[in-house]
């Protein structure tokens, strides 16, 4: 019979992981606000000079952005792989696997992961910032507003613009950290592993992660979430309806 790693019970292992998910985002929510909150503003700022926002350097923006989603992988995959790893060695005896520290293959991996996928996700946040303010801007000249109130407009509406945003990019890229540090983590342990779906089961869950709880395959193998082959709740693989906002975990089991 197939053991659990990391908790006696798939419920408990669901609270453990989302307690440590709710306190990495809420750090990492922290860090988006403000960043997001400042650059609205020194567009409002821009836009008082005079300035049009066509010619607003956005680069500055894009090159935070970059470092923040790395931080906030890094320390998600981090944090949950070392766990996996820590569980693995008390289930099968210490000598069975490393748990002082992270494989070399690991963080190699994390890095390719952020080369794939930093540039699109940096594009993504640095765009949704400028068409915001563009549609802010729009909204005050379709008013007939002159430039200083749409600035002070743009600077009213940083803060409801980030608080928002922060919040879901948070969520989803610690939670997008967490699925491939667990995953990655359990491939480097070398153990004949199987994963199994959670769902978060509130008000909030998908039908189809609904439909997914208890799902288990071979710890290669893809989970299929409504029709959708994921690697692990949060795969950026996965279609955006089917990853982002989601707390679905996955738990591991030694067969």
């Amino acid at each position: 019979m197939a053991r659990r790693i990391g908790s006696r019970n798939r419920r408990e292992e669901q609270a453990i992981q989302l307690r440590l998910l709710d306190r990495l985002e809420a750090q990492h929510e922290r860090h988006f606000r403000r960043e997001l909150s400042s650059t609205y503003r020194e567009m409002a700022d821009w836009l008082e000079a005079g300035n049009s926002l066509d010619l607003y350097n956005i680069q500055s923006h894009r090159e935070r952005v970059g470092q923040m989603m790395a931080s906030t992988w890094e320390r998600s995959a981090t944090t949950f792989g070392q766990r996996i790893l820590d569980a693995a060695g008390k289930a099968h005896g210490r000598h069975a696997v490393q748990t002082k520290e992270l494989p070399d293959a690991f963080m190699a991996g994390l890095m390719a992961f952020q080369r794939i996928w930093l540039a699109q996700k940096i594009t993504q946040v640095s765009g949704t910032t400028m068409t915001q303010a563009a549609q802010v801007i729009k909204r005050g000249e379709e008013e007939g507003l002159g430039v200083e109130p749409i600035a002070a407009m743009l600077r009213q509406r940083a803060s409801v613009f980030a608080g928002v945003r922060a919040h879901v990019i948070a969520r989803t890229e610690t939670h997008a950290g967490q699925g491939w540090g667990n995953q990655s983590a359990a491939e480097a342990s070398g153990l004949d592993l199987e994963k199994e779906w959670i769902s978060a089961n509130d008000e909030r869950t998908r039908e189809d992660h609904s439909r997914a709880d208890g799902q288990t395959v071979g710890n290669r193998e893809m989970f299929i979430v409504g029709g959708d082959a994921l690697a692990y709740p949060g795969d950026m693989n996965g279609p955006a309806e089917q990853v982002i906002m989601c707390r679905c975990v996955a738990g591991y089991l030694a067969r």
